[in-house]
């Protein structure tokens, strides 16, 4: 598959400080319905993939899907998340109206947003309770980290299964 074949865009602040959603397509007669929830966006953008995305977006072949949608807990931009713990905002003004959309509207919600999460204590969790609310038993994961939280997908190996993960096995 080329690049050219693959159609990329992503939903920025008009400040760019903010990604709310990105997302890639390459099928649309396959299902597009699959939302990928990590930590916090980095530099991926509407032109521009970075490893996870290009992680993400092998896996989601790899299961048969056309395409992808990823939303973060925080929509902060940023490639190191002790960021977050920095900024007065870090979920985004806009960020649960997508998030809310993503998650309520797609078939399936892979969490991966890794052991960072747990850096982030309260703040974290607060965004947390959101994924266990909108997306329910839709929650699909590749393992949980040693702290509770669901592993990010840039360091597995391409053909580690996932799993269901239930509501009530999400950390409190």
């Amino acid at each position: 598959m080329t690049p050219a074949k693959v159609h990329r865009f992503a939903k920025i602040s008009p400040c760019l400080r903010y990604r709310y959603a990105l997302g890639r397509l390459w099928d649309l007669s396959k299902p597009v319905n699959l939302t990928w929830c990590m930590l916090n966006p980095s530099r991926a953008d509407g032109t521009k993939d970075d490893p996870t995305i290009r992680r993400c977006t092998e896996y989601s072949r790899d299961w048969g899907y056309g395409g992808f949608l990823v939303v973060n807990l925080f929509a902060h931009r940023s490639p190191d998340p002790k960021d977050l713990l920095r900024v007065v905002d870090p979920v985004g003004p806009d960020n649960d109206l997508v998030f809310r959309e993503c998650m309520t509207t797609h078939h399936s919600v892979v969490a991966a947003w890794g052991s960072n999460a747990e850096r982030l204590g309260n703040l974290a969790d607060k965004q947390i309770d959101k994924v266990r609310t909108l997306a329910g038993n839709r929650l699909w994961i590749f393992g949980m980290t040693q702290g509770g939280n669901p592993l990010h997908p840039l360091y597995l190996a391409r053909n580690r299964p996932l799993e269901r993960w239930e509501p009530d096995a999400i950390r409190n």
